[in-house]
């Protein structure tokens, strides 16, 4: 788990949903690498201004589109649009990725 993942846990207790929850921090902090690694295609893909933020993104993918489902990551729907409310779903992949 991440830092902040741990802080929200105990924030929460353990129980269901902290491994789902440090799922999310994981894919943010992915994204975030992406977005700045000028050899990625991700790279300088928008993001919306609360997001930028760990803790907002996780706590507004969970209102959004939930829990990650096993095997699933977060794709933008449309390409041409950054990271942002309405445009980020959990699309099925083949193998175990973040």
């Amino acid at each position: 788990m991440t830092s902040q993942s741990e802080a929200l846990a105990a924030q929460r207790g353990s129980g269901p949903g902290d491994q789902e929850l440090a799922n999310i921090y994981e894919i943010y902090y992915y994204i975030q690498r992406r977005r700045r690694d000028p050899r990625s295609t991700e790279y300088r893909v928008r993001m919306h201004p609360p997001w930028r933020d760990a803790s907002t993104f996780v706590r507004d993918i969970i209102d959004e589109i939930g829990y990650r489902p096993p095997l699933h990551v977060i794709e933008r729907i449309d390409p041409k649009k950054g990271y942002e409310p309405g445009n980020v779903e959990w699309v099925q992949t083949g193998r175990k990725s973040i």
